[in-house]
């Protein structure tokens, strides 16, 4: 609950997080995790290294599937 409203993980990712960093790759960033997807990072997120960390995920994405 955030300000007297219930806000689901969907509600974060979809209606916060994709629209300021337009990237869709925010979702397996944040809550993929399921077989075939890049595991989830074991720490947080800093705005100044976000893009360089989503490059990863996207690489280990598609080396998984290799």
């Amino acid at each position: 609950m955030i300000a007297g409203q219930t806000i689901s993980l969907h509600d974060i990712e979809h209606r916060i997080l994709c629209p300021i960093w337009n990237n869709p790759r925010i979702h397996y960033a944040l809550n993929c995790a399921s077989i075939g997807c890049p595991d989830l990072l074991p720490d947080v997120f800093f705005s100044s290294s976000f893009v360089p960390t989503l490059n990863l995920f996207h690489l280990s994405l598609f080396q998984n599937l290799l």
